[in-house]
């Protein structure tokens, strides 16, 4: 919207809207060439990671191939070691067919050397005092150990594999050291793209094979060097680091199927991202030749266009200002805009000719739209219009909703009177009384039981229409309220139970069903005496002193912004500092029980002495649960807890007229509440007596005692 009227708004030269419309297509180029850009990048990422992910695969299929293999040959050996075979012999061939191969131990399970073949050196048979291979060989599984750098500074990794007796059962383990020097050629002999390379990891990140035998010698893991496990350069995806040799590279990881290795690709950041970025200085040329066109368009325009758009606009000008004589003076010619001139001149002419017949048209016109925006003037409300004679001409959807009609059929050609019982026979004297005195009746309440919807409240307005020259009719507005009415009456009764200044602050969608918990101040506060004095009075009496001893208390507790949680019988049980947060939520409680005593003495001013009751007042502060509980049917928005409970046990310890706190009340309100010490209480549900206070009075005013 504000683009469109900044480039095609009246006022302003048209060589500022011609700017503003090349630097809106220039900023389009620019968006254009990010997007590009961004498509660049992200074709340079699935190439990356196509490339990087083909050499990890390659690289890990050649090391599992090779670990496969000697396994394979190892594992068989295993199986041709019988007893009837001559096994040293089996050994000596297996060392020859792998030149890799080190050592070959035949080992019994308590690490006894049965048999052993070294490629170099002299046999050590010693027993062996650890086994780590033993529990998996135990259950048939071979086993690879951690790579290690044995005497001859080459990587080197154990093999073992179970040997079965003639029954079956387990009985020893052949092991071998092979020499991983055929997996440091592979990794050194595959490269990606020019100086790119792969080197392997065990799961430790120590380096298996790497072209850089100081590196491959170092005891510092992949993590204490680049703050990267192999792990998570095997999660999938690129990732962008300083590498060993200190400089950015792009890198890739593949975890090996066969050992808990991994192969790690890596390419200079340079290389990478080279072929991409003579895309996009490319590109960016291809931005400053646009701009010199735009350039040179810019001069074309303001030399070919500006002058005659100067004087169509000001002959437009002048015809919108209702000057038929408007000409723009342009000679005709063979461009589009002279052409455009000699157009307007001619157009002009002819309206200069047609003016009566556009005024007559434009009149007509007029009077049907001001009574289209009459009749649907708020798609919300009804509406309806009538004829003089009270016939209804036209309505609306909505006015059929409200009212309980099916469609306009049923609706259209009635008389107001005819309207559905009672709303006809309500609305037909207004409808006179518009008709005969010419004045509107505004914000006219109906509450009427229809046939078709039940029970409804409508506000109503009716004015007169009127054309030019005449009234035309009635229009009736109907705004249903039915729902707004429901929500006061709701309301009105909610302020009865809780605050209204609290009311008006609270956010239902903030109240979770199941319950809050959040440190509160309950109050309890019974009647003493009335159940003495029920049987003395009728039950229409009853409950009429009954309601006035509540009001009081309720009243107490609205005025410090408390919550009224329920009516007990002759207690009343609320809260403080919930649902909104109170500061001073202690106090706040305590000055509710002060002002209940102030209003019973006020009361026993205004009954006989034999209607006169006393109260007893529990406080406590802590945790509870707050929230909706309850069934679908019916919820209830309550505090539940021990502290809950607590509060409720001083209170059934109160004397009359007394207000007994807690000590944790008492810590809260000592710098402006007097109290008076009292002994320890025992209550039902706790093991430990509490301490609790009288509350005199506050500090700042009278202690008004009783």
């Amino acid at each position: 919207m504000g683009i469109k009227n900044r480039l095609f708004a009246k006022t302003g030269s048209i060589g500022r809207r011609l700017h503003q419309l090349v630097l809106l297509l220039a900023s389009i180029a620019m968006l254009g060439l990010a997007v590009a850009i961004l498509i660049s990048l992200l074709g340079v990422r699935d190439r990356l990671e196509g490339q990087f992910s083909v050499a990890g695969m390659t690289a890990t299929h050649a090391f599992d191939s090779y670990l496969l293999d000697v396994r394979s040959d190892l594992i068989a050996t295993a199986a041709a070691l019988g007893p009837s075979v001559d096994q040293s012999d089996l050994l000596r061939q297996l060392i020859a067919r792998r030149p890799t191969l080190f050592e070959l131990e035949l080992i019994d399970t308590q690490g006894r050397i049965l048999l052993q073949r070294n490629r170099v050196g002299r046999p050590n048979k010693a027993a062996r005092g650890e086994q780590p291979w033993l529990d998996s060989v135990r259950s048939g599984q071979s086993y690879l150990g951690p790579v290690g750098f044995g005497e001859f500074s080459v990587p080197t990794v154990t093999l073992a594999a179970p040997v079965s007796n003639e029954l079956g059962v387990f009985s020893a383990t052949l092991v071998a050291r092979f020499d991983l020097t055929t997996l440091w050629n592979i990794a050194i002999s595959l490269s990606v793209g020019n100086s790119g390379y792969i080197y392997i990891a065990d799961q430790n990140g120590h380096l298996v094979a790497h072209r850089n035998l100081r590196l491959l010698y170092s005891e510092d893991s992949m993590e204490q060097r680049l703050g990267l496990s192999p792990q998570r350069l095997a999660d999938g995806s690129l990732h962008l680091y300083s590498s060993l040799y200190g400089r950015w590279v792009i890198g890739f990881g593949s975890a090996m199927e066969l050992a808990p290795w991994f192969a790690i690709v890596e390419q200079p950041l340079a290389e990478a991202l080279g072929p991409s970025l003579i895309r996009v200085l490319i590109m960016l040329l291809a931005l400053v030749l646009a701009w010199l066109l735009v350039g040179s368009i810019l001069r074309f325009t303001r030399q070919q266009i500006l002058r005659p758009l100067a004087l169509l606009r000001e002959g437009v000008e002048r015809l919108q200002a209702g000057d038929l004589r408007a000409r723009t003076g342009l000679e005709p010619g063979r461009g589009e805009l002279n052409q455009l001139g000699a157009a307007f001149d001619h157009m002009a002419a002819q309206l200069q000719g047609r003016e009566q017949q556009l005024r007559q048209s434009l009149t007509e016109t007029t009077e049907l739209k001001n009574l289209l925006d009459n009749v649907f003037s708020s798609i919300v409300s009804g509406v309806m219009t009538t004829d003089m004679d009270g016939r209804i001409s036209l309505c609306n959807l909505a006015a059929l909703r409200i009212l309980g009609y099916g469609d306009r059929k049923a609706l259209i050609g009635q008389t107001v009177a005819e309207l559905v019982a009672p709303l006809g026979r309500i609305l037909l004297p207004h409808v006179e009384t518009v008709s005969r005195l010419h004045r509107p009746v505004i914000g006219l309440d109906i509450s009427a039981d229809l046939s078709e919807r039940g029970a409804v409240h409508l506000r109503v307005n009716l004015s007169e229409l009127r054309s030019a020259e005449r009234p035309q009719g009635i229009a009736i507005v109907i705004d249903d309220v039915t729902e707004m009415k429901q929500m006061e009456a709701q309301r009105r009764l909610l302020e009865h139970m809780v605050s209204p200044a609290i009311l008006s602050q609270i956010d239902p969608d903030r109240l979770q069903l199941g319950g809050q918990r959040q440190v509160i101040t309950a109050l309890f506060a019974d009647i003493h005496g009335f159940t003495s004095i029920s049987e003395q009075l009728t039950p229409e009496k009853l409950v009429g002193l009954l309601n006035r001893y509540l009001g009081a208390m309720a009243d107490a507790v609205l005025a410090e912004e408390g919550t009224i949680d329920k009516f007990l019988g002759d207690a009343i049980m609320a809260w403080f500092n919930a649902p909104l947060t109170q500061a001073d939520h202690a106090l706040r409680a305590v000055r509710t029980g002060l002002q209940i005593r102030d209003a019973f003495v006020q009361l026993h001013k205004e009954l006989p002495e034999e209607l006169q009751l006393s109260f007893g007042i529990g406080i406590h502060t802590g945790d509870a649960v707050l929230g909706l509980i309850g069934s679908q049917d019916r919820i209830e928005y309550t505090a539940i807890g021990d502290d809950v409970n607590t509060a409720k046990r001083i209170q059934e310890h109160s004397g009359i007229n007394q207000i007994l706190i807690s000590a944790q009340i008492y810590q809260a309100v000592q710098a402006d509440v007097e109290v008076r010490p009292l002994q320890r209480i025992q209550v039902k549900g706790k093991q430990k007596p509490l301490e609790v206070y009288e509350v005199v009075g506050l500090k700042c005013g009278p202690k008004n005692m009783v």
